[in-house]
């Protein structure tokens, strides 16, 4: 609820006493049933004016993206790309050439048509076999449901991809690829104002020449819902100021040299731990979340920029220079596509993939769905008003609340719960020195 994508940093999870293994990490097991976590892995800064050249990265990224494409149709056949009409989904479906297979899922809403008008533009310019499929309206309240009851997991109900996956993953092919990741890895708008100081406030600068490590700098405050104050409100301040520590603790672990940089080092530090929250963060938790949506339906879906050959590529390439040339966001992927399709407008804006979330909850689909499922276990009654009554002000916070309520009364109240198709079981063995 503190964050604009969610995640949870670590080990944690939602389910007290259910953990997850991070990126880099190692869980031990002891013969006391403890399980002791640490990071067996970290991640290293690069040497500023190191890596390769912006030329080189735009090299290295399409032979990465064509190795793995190649990869998995050769494991899992002709697939179909999940394409918005991005940068991103653009260039996966430029590998696989005339009359591949595309589907786009959009709503019937008119604040998605500029989306919608995006993916037919990407589809007609590869000659795709392209499928538009239309998400109405009147189905989303539906979906929700469905959603979370077949993922048990209280996945964001403030993005629409959750929707249009459980629709597309019911359609053949079983094998699907998309474009995700390359933002997380190359840049998007909100990391690239670190290096805008017209963009900047000074308490934004002034947060900036602290330590990326600091609870008052930058970083800190990065990547927090829109409504954050009035979440802070709701959860309290003990609990909100611990778990910005958490994520300020977990980006560390991972990336030991952001604890103590040198001045000249601070701006492009603060970006770096930004990185790390969205690259090992959320997206991380994205992916997985997807992936299982896909196996509940009996299919399979890969991005080829969800590997570690291209994380590598990005993290030898020092900021700004890894997400900004010429004022240019996203430089090393635009470039690619630009050389693939000339024609594709790299550098034209695209429309963004929220739902219309005041209107979803005060009048459309999602009016009243708080009455029929009841409050988030943890939500204060004094605060009940915001989910009973939303506004404009607090919609991004009560939509990912509603996934909590959810959750809480489809999964969690159940009695009978089973196993997700997918789920992989490991039985810890003991070790000859110690048991693990």
């Amino acid at each position: 609820l503190l964050f604009a994508y969610e995640y949870l940093p670590g080990n944690h999870t939602l389910v007290r006493g259910i953990y997850k293994m991070t990126s880099g990490g190692m869980a031990e097991i002891g013969s006391d049933r403890e399980i002791r976590f640490r990071q067996a892995e970290t991640l290293s800064l690069p040497e500023e004016g190191g890596g390769p050249t912006p030329g080189e990265a735009v090299d290295r990224l399409e032979e990465i993206m064509e190795e793995r494409v190649s990869t998995y149709v050769a494991l899992y056949g002709e697939p179909s790309v999940l394409l918005s009409g991005g940068v991103d989904s653009t260039l996966v479906l430029s590998c696989l050439g005339k009359g591949a297979n595309a589907v786009t899922v959009g709503l019937d809403s008119p604040e998605y048509a500029f989306e919608m008008g995006y993916a037919r533009m990407a589809g007609g310019l590869l000659e795709a076999h392209h499928t538009l499929e239309i998400l109405e309206e009147s189905s989303f309240r539906q979906s929700v449901r469905e959603v979370v009851e077949t993922l048990g997991q209280p996945t964001g109900m403030a993005f629409l991809q959750p929707m249009a996956f459980h629709r597309a993953f019911r359609r053949d092919p079983g094998f699907f690829l998309y474009g995700e990741a390359v933002d997380a890895l190359f840049g998007f708008n909100k990391l690239a104002k670190v290096f805008d100081d017209e963009e900047l406030s000074a308490l934004d600068r002034e947060a900036l020449c602290r330590q990326p490590g600091d609870r008052a700098g930058y970083a800190a405050r990065g990547g927090l819902s829109p409504d954050f104050e009035t979440a802070r409100k709701v959860l309290g301040e003990a609990l909100t100021e611990s778990r910005l520590a958490n994520r300020l603790d977990f980006a560390l672990k991972l990336c030991p040299g952001l604890a103590r940089l040198e001045t000249s080092r601070l701006r492009a530090g603060h970006a770096e731990m930004l990185a790390i929250f969205t690259g090992f963060g959320h997206i991380r938790e994205y992916i997985g979340r997807t992936r299982q949506q896909a196996l509940c339906a009996g299919r399979t879906v890969m991005s080829p920029f969800s590997c570690r050959s291209a994380m590598e590529l990005a993290f030898s390439m020092p900021m700004p220079g890894r997400i900004l040339k010429d004022g240019v966001i996203k430089h090393v992927a635009k470039t690619l596509l630009a050389r693939r399709l000339p024609s594709y407008p790299v550098h034209a804006r695209k429309g963004g993939s929220d739902v219309p979330r005041t209107r979803f909850l005060q009048e459309g689909p999602l009016k009243g769905l708080f009455l029929e499922e009841g409050l988030p276990g943890f939500w204060p009654k004094e605060h009940a008003d915001l989910l009973l009554h939303p506004r404009r002000e607090s919609s991004f916070l009560a939509l990912n609340a509603l996934g909590y309520a959810l959750w809480e009364k489809r999964v969690l109240e159940k009695k009978d719960l089973e196993p997700v198709p997918g789920t992989r079981r490991f039985r810890a063995g003991t070790g000859k020195e110690s048991p693990r």
